[in-house]
C-alpha cells in the first residue's frame, strides 16, 4: 500500500511539473491580477493559523473536485466570493510545499481545466520570499 501510494504521488508530483510550475515573483504579480485564481488548498485550520496568499479562496483538497467539477456556478460565487473560472481560467493552487497542490492541479486538469499552475514551495515559499 505504501508503495502504492509513493508512486501517485510522484506521478502527481511529475504531472504537476510538466503541467506548469510557477514561482514567487508570478504568483506576486498574479495576486494583483483579477483574470487569475489563486486556490489554497490547505485545510481551513491551515489558513486560520497560518495565513494565506492575498487575493486566494481557500477550497480544501478534499472539495476541489466537487467545487470545480458539478459545483453549479451560482453556488461556487456565493460560497468563494468569486465565479467559477471558465475550463481555460489560469488558476494556480498551492499548499503548504507543493505536494497537495500537485493533487489538485492533476484534478482540475481531469476536469478539463487547461491552464492550471502550481506554485512550487507554495506557503512555505510565499512566507519566507515575504520575510525577506
Amino acid at each position: 500500500m505504501h508503495s502504492l501510494s509513493l508512486l501517485v504521488l510522484v506521478v502527481a508530483w511529475s504531472g504537476a511539473q510538466a503541467g506548469g510550475v510557477v514561482d514567487y515573483q508570478y504568483v506576486l504579480r498574479a495576486t494583483t491580477d483579477p483574470d487569475v485564481l489563486i486556490i489554497d488548498v490547505r485545510s481551513p485550520a491551515e489558513v486560520s493559523d497560518l495565513g494565506s496568499i492575498p487575493s486566494s479562496i481557500n477550497i480544501p483538497l478534499n472539495d476541489v473536485h466537487a467545487a470545480l467539477g458539478a459545483m453549479p456556478a451560482a453556488r461556487f460565487l456565493a460560497q468563494y466570493g468569486r465565479p467559477k473560472p471558465a475550463r481555460d481560467a489560469e488558476l494556480i493552487v498551492y499548499c503548504t510545499v507543493g505536494i497537495r497542490a500537485a493533487r489538485a492541479q492533476q484534478a482540475a486538469a481531469n476536469l478539463g481545466y487547461t491552464n492550471v499552475k502550481n506554485y512550487r514551495g507554495s506557503y512555505t515559499d510565499w512566507v519566507k520570499q515575504q520575510q525577506q
